[in-house]
């Protein structure tokens, strides 16, 4: 096989190019997946408890810190909203997602509850000071 690639260069570059080709779509496809995240009861993100309140239409959970309730996320329709403190304090982020349901996929789930964890730890240090 080896002696096949020598002689005819082209069939050499093909080979490295395929291989290239086939490590990147790999590593895209292992970091596409290592981002989702399935829907589950409870989870941790970024030292917060996200405890699922409502599965579907509207897929809604309540944010907790130390065991005290710090917020709420709400996707209804294709728009998902935190609110920071839970109980009609003021949003912190708001967003229409392409998914126009009652629940958001994995991938959705997996990009966007980080970072409303991380706009709840900000608001958090703002509280302190």
């Amino acid at each position: 096989m080896i002696e096949f690639l020598v002689e005819n260069p082209r069939f050499g570059v093909l080979a490295i190019f395929t291989l290239i080709w086939v490590a990147v779509c790999l590593a895209i496809r292992w970091f596409i997946l290592r981002s989702a995240l399935p829907m589950v009861r409870e989870r941790e993100l970024h030292g917060l408890t996200f405890r699922e309140v409502g599965p579907i239409s509207p897929e809604q959970y309540e944010v907790f810190f130390n065991g005290h309730e710090i917020g709420y996320v709400r996707y209804r329709y294709g728009y998902l909203t935190a609110e920071f403190p839970a109980n009609g304090g003021w949003c912190i982020f708001e967003k229409a997602l392409a998914t126009q349901s009652g629940q958001m996929t994995d991938l959705e789930r997996g990009k966007w509850l980080p970072v409303i964890a991380r706009r709840f730890r900000n608001c958090l240090k703002e509280e302190k000071r």
